[in-house]
């Protein structure tokens, strides 16, 4: 019998409409899985990249007809200098979605040296249908990261 499954590279061209777009989802995927992250899929438009065995690293959403890589932890971009503007534009206002209380959850916290009064409490930043250059520099941001993790 043969395997109905699609490859991810395969489901990733038919979900989102930029070729360039898919591409760039596609490298970084293949550039975690080179660095010994583990990148799963966890729903239909979801995958986790994390330690192997470990702690997530960040989220990979298909959303807009694109993809969305979301940091686990902004403060790794705090010294991101090469990054500052994009990071200033991917801040993700509270639309009171109340994800982490039941409460109104705006969070003031300052970003890259710039002070936001209206931040989710739960995801600060989203990186949407990130480049080439922009992707370079998150791995570089991730590299840092790994290292700290491991000691390295």
């Amino acid at each position: 019998m043969e395997n109905k499954r699609k490859t991810t590279e395969v489901y990733l061209r038919e979900m989102i409409s930029s070729p360039e777009n898919c591409a760039n989802m596609l490298d970084f995927i293949a550039w975690a899985k080179s660095v010994n992250l583990s990148v799963k899929k966890t729903n239909q438009s979801k995958w986790s990249v994390a330690f192997k065995g470990g702690k997530n690293i960040c989220w990979l959403l298909l959303k807009y007809g694109g993809w969305v890589l979301i940091p686990l932890k902004h403060s790794d971009f705090s010294d991101c200098d090469a990054l500052k503007e994009y990071i200033w534009k991917s801040i993700n206002p509270c639309n009171k979605c109340r994800a982490i209380t039941w409460t109104n959850c705006v969070k003031p916290r300052t970003i890259c040296g710039k002070h936001f009064e209206n931040t989710c409490a739960s995801i600060p930043l989203e990186f949407v249908n990130p480049d080439a250059e922009t992707l370079r520099e998150i791995k570089k941001v991730i590299s840092t990261r790994i290292k700290l993790h491991f000691g390295g």
